[in-house]
């Protein structure tokens, strides 16, 4: 692999590094612990509605049904989606690479869900692959980016309580992906490749 990056899958990587300036968490607390429950829920409220960030994770972390569950990872998948191509198109400032990763270590955070971090790495791959074949080549610190959380998803598939089937249910997207990298410059497409098939010879030996 370029660079020898390293394949350990570890999803504490994914979590945010605490702020240098000193946590005032301790007397939020003390001021919390004298609200009555409905004063708290409406503190919650507050918190959910005053940006996307804080509903985003109040709904990761507190809707549990199935429908539920899908729905928030659809709203994770549509930002990650909106990092690249944008909400109302294509600007400057984008991919938003960081920005992008950063929703994959939130909904770690907020779930602890193992098949839905990597059902949001593999979408960033994906979409960050349509995105240069869009857009046409971008440049190695890009394509690096693409490649580590490719390396990451590969491993945490062996980290999951059921490999098998993490990887079964995977397996047609990792298919169809090894195909639209095909030709992609800087090496890209050529890795990517050899991650998957690397990845695919290691469920054959098993």
């Amino acid at each position: 692999m370029p660079g020898g990056r390293s394949n350990a899958y570890k999803l504490s990587k994914y979590l945010v590094m605490p702020n240098m300036r000193k946590s005032q968490w301790s007397n939020i607390r003390k001021r919390l612990l004298l609200l009555d429950q409905s004063e708290l829920i409406a503190e919650i409220k507050d918190l959910y509605v005053i940006s996307d960030e804080n509903r985003r994770f109040l709904e990761a972390r507190f809707l549990q049904v199935q429908d539920q569950v899908e729905a928030v990872l659809a709203d994770y998948k549509q930002e990650i989606i909106y990092c690249f191509f944008g909400e109302r198109g294509i600007s400057d400032d984008l991919p938003k690479l960081r920005d992008a990763r950063g929703l994959i270590r939130d909904y770690w955070k907020a779930t602890k869900d193992s098949s839905g971090t990597l059902d949001l790495m593999l979408h960033y791959v994906e979409t960050s692959t349509e995105f240069t074949n869009t857009y046409g080549d971008i440049n190695e610190p890009f394509y690096n980016s693409l490649e580590s959380v490719l390396n990451d998803f590969c491993e945490g598939i062996f980290k999951s309580s059921d490999p098998e089937q993490s990887y079964g249910q995977f397996n047609k997207r990792l298919v169809a992906l090894k195909k639209a990298v095909y030709g992609i410059g800087w090496g890209y497409g050529d890795t990517v490749q050899e991650i998957i098939d690397d990845l695919e010879s290691r469920f054959e030996e098993r």
